[in-house]
């Protein structure tokens, strides 16, 4: 979970492949941190943009359909797909708006794109202002 800063500022948590894919853990995860968000406190009255998350995989697995509808109601989710063994079925499942985004191998692809959603959360939040 990376509160809104510049990526160039972010400390981003370390993740290491183990060649074991598991969807709902980082589903059971990202739900109870935007639940844990969403109840601190808002002196200020604070009107938050609905949470983005963006779930990449290379990897075959299967999520519940319980965390799956969980994540819906809180977030919006792009999916991900880095890589040929991606589980696109299972992506599309978790995908909000039922879409993969298949980036092939090529990290400076999966960069390219990242920084397309930057922009684009990025031009969503000064439309706000």
């Amino acid at each position: 979970v990376v509160q809104n800063q510049p990526a160039s500022t972010a400390i981003m948590p370390e993740a290491i492949a183990d060649g074991n894919t598991c969807f709902d853990a980082p589903l059971d995860l990202i739900i109870q941190e935007l639940k844990i968000f969403k109840a601190l406190p808002n002196p200020d009255g604070w009107h938050y943009l609905r949470p983005q998350v963006l779930f990449l995989s290379d990897g075959q697995a299967q999520a519940s359909d319980q965390n799956m509808a969980n994540i819906h109601e809180i977030a919006e989710v792009t999916a991900i797909a880095y890589g040929d063994d991606a589980d696109h079925e299972t992506l599309a499942k978790i995908a909000s708006d039922g879409q993969v985004h298949h980036i092939g191998t090529d990290g400076g692809a999966l960069r390219a794109f990242l920084a397309e959603v930057g922009k684009t959360l990025t031009e969503s939040k000064q439309k706000i202002k």
